[in-house]
């Protein structure tokens, strides 16, 4: 049940707004069940925040922030908007491997 694992993350964040798993896992949902890619955003950001060692969570940003550059590409955007999308996607990719998750 999607929407009850929504509202759980939702409140988990409420009553701890640094609980970064309930902020990961809510990423995730929005990212893959609600299509939702700016929520899912703010989501690994917020679990960033709150764990800045969280190396999933970069993982997971850097590749939404690829996906969102290659069809920034793809659209025709604004060249410097798609290679500053590129070097947040790598900076996460990068911190992933250092912190080996």
């Amino acid at each position: 049940d999607f929407d009850g694992a929504e509202a759980a993350y939702r409140a988990a964040i409420a009553a701890d707004p640094g609980y970064a798993g309930a902020h990961f896992n809510l990423g995730i949902l929005l990212k893959d069940v609600r299509k939702d890619f700016d929520g899912a955003e703010a989501a690994y950001r917020a679990a960033i925040a709150a764990n800045p060692r969280g190396g999933r969570a970069h993982t997971n940003l850097g590749v939404l922030l690829a996906k969102h550059a290659e069809k920034s590409e793809v659209g025709g955007g604004d060249l410097s908007d798609i290679a500053a999308l590129w070097v947040q996607a790598v900076e996460h990719f990068t911190n992933a491997v250092w912190l080996g998750d």
